[in-house]
């Protein structure tokens, strides 16, 4: 009998823990259509002057773009690993390279309690971008996002410095 409690005990636990890893969080990237916006990638590149834009990732490889406009009434901190983008000539090259990744457009928002969301920031890539509270309700922390796979730049099946020809 003894034995049994444990078990039914530890079952219980179990469940309960469970339980409480199925509730995820307030999610702060979404589509613009779940947003209500009906904006591209091409529409964004158009307004280049009209945003703060940035990039993560090496420049060969970049893993996401962040245009940022300069109107939403939320401060956006950006990690070290964020680099400013100088011109529209950098930004197309930077739109060819991260194409090759097949990344998304996504709206990044303020994690609202209350059911309301504030836009901060649109965001061009294939990957989550952690976006972290601040004590400032107003303000808001984005870390960089880390480089993706490209097998255009990183191949599965060879050595560094291989020089052996495949024929």
């Amino acid at each position: 009998m003894y034995p049994k409690c444990i078990l039914i005990i530890l079952s219980l636990l179990l469940l309960i823990g469970c339980a409480s890893v199925g509730r995820l969080g307030d999610t702060t990237q979404m589509l613009p259509s779940s947003y209500g916006v009906s904006i591209t990638i091409d529409e964004l590149e158009q307004g280049f002057e009209e945003y703060g834009v940035f990039y993560s990732g090496p420049v060969f490889n970049p893993s996401a773009l962040l245009f940022r406009p300069s109107d939403t009434g939320y401060s956006l901190k950006l990690a070290g690993g964020w680099k400013p983008v100088a011109d529209r000539t950098k930004l197309e090259a930077l739109l060819k390279k991260i194409d090759t990744i097949d990344p998304k457009l996504w709206v990044l928002t303020t994690p609202g309690a209350d059911g309301t969301k504030g836009l901060l920031a649109y965001i061009y890539t294939p990957a989550y971008a952690s976006l972290r509270t601040t004590e400032d309700p107003d303000a808001f922390f984005l870390r960089a996002v880390p480089e993706q796979f490209n097998s255009i730049y990183y191949e599965y099946n060879r050595r560094p410095f291989d020089q052996t020809p495949e024929w």
